[in-house]
């Protein structure tokens, strides 16, 4: 500014230095702009793999989940269907004790009216 003839020799000195200045803030600008738009996508493509990740566990844990519910199914059909063989079973013991002894059911050794 020290070699400016006139004001007017100024101002078109300083105009010049200040558009110089803008395109310099401007290019910095975008140039940060784009760093951060890039570590931005980054970071998206991140997520969107660890939200793909999370789903698919989900899913893998809601078929296991199913299959267990299905196994307590078939494991209270399997212990009902244990008890009734046990009934069965005790009830043919108690049909071949009494064949065994020559009894038969209901029926007793001793007289009825006697107590």
């Amino acid at each position: 500014m020290a070699k400016c003839r006139d004001m007017g020799d100024a101002r078109v000195r300083a105009a010049g230095v200040l558009q110089h200045f803008e395109r310099f803030v401007k290019a910095q600008s975008k140039e940060e702009g784009r760093a951060k738009l890039l570590e931005i996508q980054r970071e998206n493509a991140i997520l969107k793999k660890a939200v793909q990740i999370q789903n698919s566990k989900l899913n893998e844990k809601a078929g296991q989940d199913q299959e267990v519910q299905q196994l307590r199914q078939m494991l209270a059909q399997y212990q009902e269907q244990v008890h009734s063989l046990e009934l069965q079973k005790y009830s043919l013991s108690l049909h071949l004790q009494k064949a065994a002894s020559g009894g038969t059911l209901g029926s007793s050794h001793h007289n009825p009216d006697v107590f």
